[in-house]
């Protein structure tokens, strides 16, 4: 189905809302959240596109991924934008729009619906879920495996409506290259299944005969209606391509094998790191403290500690007389003679932002704690003022 002047309009009409809503981005800067780790820290990515830097985005696993496209794509922005944060934003944007369109496009042409199909390009468009991978810059993974992931999909269409073998085939290579970007998109060869039952119409599980088999066949009469056992096996080049992405982290050396158990500080920059930190479980628990005093957003480590101890301005000073004595060689080292006030107290003092896109620490986390204590015994307590008259508080000496 060919585009129309009203499809021209409808995609008019995406493009500027979404670039009403996400131009701002231009102006944002990097944050500590990964775009050290994949950007602003990262000097492979800083030599922009070189012999070497190629070889190593093919065959590194930075980052706990193999995705040497998203490598290609940041190092490329290096070359044009430098550390300039606006121009990977504005890539980012682009490749949203670009994801926008092909998803309306996608829709209409399986399911000839033109306003339905706005409507979810436009949802997909200004959802407020879409902000993190336009604004984030390395959200570049995102958006980039989702075009490829699209046109995956509207080449599979395409192949399905004529039965041709290029079609296929460049399905099948765009979908490597979307698991290339980011493999999060295993799940393309299921999704291709559920495509064949609905909006596509390959498989009709009416009696044949019937008048729903008959409605269906004359819905849908450009397209062929294999069996089961060929829609399946059509799909058998798209899972063997899931299935090397699913175990990168063994061929790639990340694991020693695939029922290994590792303690969750060995996990490094891995995706299961990623995963424990987005359940706020190890984001002090898988970083150990290497600096005295309080914690911060650049120093946070150290288990417990890191939210369970109270510092007083006595025992900031103390601490850091302690550190500066270690540093002279010429002077005996001075040991703080006050301990941090280790308490189930906890203040706002101690978050700062290990997951603050979704504000679970700060917000949710922030004063709640195991205690046979009320809420009203907990708030007349300070914490900088604890005694043997609260024994279920431990208080250093």
């Amino acid at each position: 189905m060919a585009p129309t002047g009203r499809d021209g309009i409808i995609c008019l009409f995406l493009v500027l809302a979404t670039l009403a809503v996400f131009s701002p981005v231009y102006h944002h800067d990097f944050v500590h959240l990964d775009d050290d780790l994949y950007i602003t820290d990262n000097p492979n990515v800083q030599q922009g596109l070189s012999g070497e830097s190629i070889k190593w985005a093919f065959t590194s696993t930075h980052a706990g991924l193999w995705m040497p496209l998203t490598w290609l794509s940041l190092m490329l922005d290096f070359e044009l934008f430098g550390l300039k944060a606006g121009g990977y934003h504005l890539i980012n944007l682009f490749f949203h729009l670009a994801n926008t369109i092909l998803l309306f496009l996608l829709f209409k042409r399986m399911t000839g619906g033109h306003w339905r199909s706005a409507f979810v390009a436009a949802l997909f468009a200004l959802h407020p879920l879409r902000v993190e991978s336009v604004a984030w810059a390395v959200e570049r993974k995102d958006v980039l495996s989702t075009l490829f992931f699209l046109l995956s999909i509207y080449s599979y269409v395409r192949y399905t409506e004529h039965g041709r073998s290029f079609a296929y085939v460049s399905a099948i290579f765009l979908f490597s290259l979307s698991l290339m970007a980011k493999p999060m998109l295993v799940t393309l060869p299921c999704l291709l299944l559920l495509l064949d039952y609905w909006p596509l119409g390959r498989l009709n599980f009416a009696e044949p005969g019937s008048d729903h088999y008959q409605e269906k066949i004359a819905t849908y009469p450009s397209r062929k209606e294999p069996t089961v056992l060929l829609l399946l096996f059509e799909k058998i080049p798209f899972f063997l391509l899931s299935g090397i992405i699913s175990v990168n982290r063994f061929v790639f050396g990340e694991a020693d094998s695939v029922t290994g158990l590792y303690n969750v500080k060995d996990l490094g920059h891995s995706a299961s790191d990623s995963h424990l930190r987005n359940l706020c479980a190890s984001c002090h628990i898988s970083n150990e403290k290497i600096h005295y005093g309080p914690v911060d957003e650049l120093t946070r480590g150290g288990g417990c500690n890191a939210c369970h101890l109270n510092y007083n301005n006595e025992t900031i000073e103390q601490l850091n007389n302690y550190v500066n004595s270690k540093r002279d060689s010429e002077h005996k080292v001075v040991l703080p003679e006050i301990h941090p006030q280790l308490s189930l107290r906890i203040t706002d003092d101690h978050c700062f932002g290990c997951d603050s896109r979704s504000g679970r620490i700060s917000t949710n986390y922030q004063g709640w704690f195991e205690t046979l204590k009320t809420a009203d015994e907990i708030n007349a307590i300070n914490p900088l003022e604890m005694n043997n008259s609260h024994p279920e508080f431990i208080s250093g000496s």
